[in-house]
C-alpha cells in the first residue's frame, strides 16, 4: 500500500524525527552544533522560519513556520545532509531516520504556546537537567544565557506581535563563517 501524500501549506508546523530503533542521533557537541548549522542554513535558503526546536540525544523538535509550500524540500534537505555528515564521521552505513519525519499543522495560537512549553521542556521531562537553562541543545538555552562559543552567539530583541513572545532571543549560528540569524519571525542573514 503506497504512502499518503504529505499536506503541506504555509504555516507553523510541529517537526519530530527520530534516530532509526530510536538510536542516539547526537554522539557528540559537535554533532548538535553541525545539526544546528544545517538547520539555519536550509532555513535560509527555503525561506523557513525558527520559532522552538530541542536536540535530544536520540530525535529533535522543531517548530517551524513556512511562508509556501517547501516543508518536505526543507527537511529532505535537513535530514538528508546530517545523515551524509553522521554516518561518514561514525564510519556507518544504511538509514539515520526512523522513517519520514513527523509533521503537525498548527492552527489554534494556543495550542502554539502550549506546543512551545513543550518542546522546550523535554531535557526537563527526560530527567536530562534540573534546569531548563542547563541544556544547551534547544531554543530556550539559547535566548535564555550567553554561549561562548565561536560558532554561536546570542542577540535580544523586543517582540510586537502577542504571537511572538515579548522578548525571544534570535540564535545566531555562524556557518561558514556567515551567521544567519533565527527565531520567532525572523529569518535572515547578519
Amino acid at each position: 500500500m503506497a504512502r499518503r501524500p504529505r499536506i503541506e501549506m504555509a504555516g507553523y508546523y510541529h517537526i519530530i524525527n527520530r534516530g532509526v530503533e530510536q538510536r542516539v542521533v547526537f554522539k557528540e557537541a559537535d554533532d548538535y552544533e553541525y545539526f544546528e548549522e544545517l538547520m539555519c542554513f536550509y532555513m535560509q535558503s527555503h525561506g523557513v522560519t525558527l520559532h522552538n526546536y530541542c536536540l535530544m540525544p536520540n530525535h529533535y523538535h522543531l517548530l517551524i513556520e513556512t511562508s509556501t509550500d517547501n516543508l518536505s524540500k526543507f527537511m529532505r534537505q535537513l535530514n538528508m545532509n546530517y545523515a551524509i555528515y553522521f554516518n561518514k564521521k561514525y564510519k556507518r552505513v544504511g538509514h539515520l531516520w526512523q522513517g519520514r519525519f513527523k509533521s503537525w499543522y498548527v492552527t489554534d495560537e494556543a495550542y502554539l504556546y502550549t506546543l512551545m512549553r513543550y518542546i522546550e521542556q523535554n531535557p526537563l521531562k527526560a530527567k536530562m537537567v534540573k534546569r531548563l537553562e542547563e541544556y544547551p541543545y534547544s531554543s530556550y538555552q539559547k535566548r535564555g544565557s550567553i554561549i561562548k562559543s565561536a560558532r554561536q552567539r546570542q542577540l535580544f530583541r523586543t517582540t510586537e506581535s502577542p504571537r511572538q513572545f515579548a522578548c525571544f532571543a534570535q540564535c545566531v549560528i555562524m556557518s561558514e563563517g556567515k551567521g544567519v540569524a533565527v527565531g520567532v519571525g525572523f529569518h535572515s542573514s547578519v
